[in-house]
């Protein structure tokens, strides 16, 4: 039984140009300490990582840099049981920090790639009757993005006025998801589409529901409030913006022990989801594999302020 709750926790790093892939952290042997803290957001700008490798050789530090590696892919789970990735982004910088004598730790900075990669500024002219859908994918086009996942749903959208806008792809994006209400956008590749963007009123995301032993409760149950509800979980699936978790409302504590937490709160049984189901808006990352980190944070709003439609359980 204890075999099963043996942490996986890796990164792959690939570079462009010199079709050079290296992985770190599959080989007990190396003696590496890896630590992680990243947060994905139900946005196309604001995905981030920092990974700290220690001990990892001076001369492959120097290797990861000379051979410009600018892809990265981090693999988390449990040995005998679930491992996926977690989060396939691009390196924006990679250097090395000196602890001690006999110490050093290389540091990877990470974001999406639809900004480390896909980020040349553009100027583009949306003309008014356009559907959203062609005008996304023009973006997406022009930026060199060749596996955009975007709703067809948005077909039905259309652009009321002609848009002069400019900045990199990411920043068009999400411009444009901003002044449409119920337009929604992700930049996480894990899903294997750079950008994913679609209509939360009319497109079904995934629901999964959330197994009792998968909830974290050393933080305390998960709670909720008018920010939303906040939950800690095993890094047992992955998890993307956007998807729509389902737990029994009993396991959520909603208690109140001050005035000020009265006050500030009053009708915090508003935003309880009648069905248990709520939609993550942000994810955050603690993850190590030798220290005590190992967990994500969600924050998750109820679904119906997104009038999803009912999508699949898995």
């Amino acid at each position: 039984m204890m075999k099963a709750w043996m942490r996986v926790l890796g990164i792959i790093v690939s570079s462009t140009k010199f079709k050079k892939t290296v992985s770190y952290g599959f080989n007990e042997i190396d003696n590496l300490s890896i630590n992680i803290s990243g947060t994905k957001y139900l946005s196309s700008l604001k995905d981030n990582f920092s990974i700290r490798i220690d001990n990892l050789p001076y001369i492959e530090v120097v290797k990861l840099i000379n051979n410009e590696f600018d892809r990265i892919s981090i693999m988390c789970g449990y040995q005998y049981g679930t491992s996926s990735c977690i989060f396939d982004g691009a390196i924006l910088n990679i250097s090395n920090e000196k602890i001690d004598a006999s110490t050093n730790s290389v540091i990877f900075v990470c974001c999406a790639k639809i900004l480390g990669l896909f980020n040349r500024r553009m100027n583009l002219s949306l003309s008014s009757g356009i559907n959203m859908y062609s005008a996304l994918s023009l973006i997406c086009r022009q930026a060199g993005i060749n596996n955009p996942k975007i709703s067809t749903e948005l077909k039905g959208r259309i652009i009321q006025n002609t848009l002069n806008i400019s900045g990199s792809a990411a920043s068009i994006i999400d411009t444009i998801c901003k002044s449409n209400k119920n337009v929604l956008s992700q930049s996480d590749s894990s899903n294997t589409a750079t950008i994913s963007i679609w209509d939360s009123t009319r497109t079904s995301q995934r629901v999964i529901e959330l197994n009792p032993r998968t909830i974290i409760v050393a933080n305390g149950y998960p709670t909720l409030s008018s920010d939303g509800l906040t939950i800690y979980v095993m890094p047992t699936f992955n998890f993307m913006p956007g998807d729509v978790i389902k737990l029994d409302n009993a396991y959520i504590n909603v208690s109140q022990s001050s005035k000020q937490e009265v006050l500030s709160d009053p009708n915090i049984g508003m935003w309880f989801d009648e069905k248990g189901e709520y939609m993550i808006y942000q994810i955050s990352y603690n993850l190590s594999n030798r220290g005590n980190s190992f967990s994500l944070q969600m924050l998750c709003k109820k679904r119906s302020l997104s009038t999803m439609l009912t999508g699949g359980t898995k």
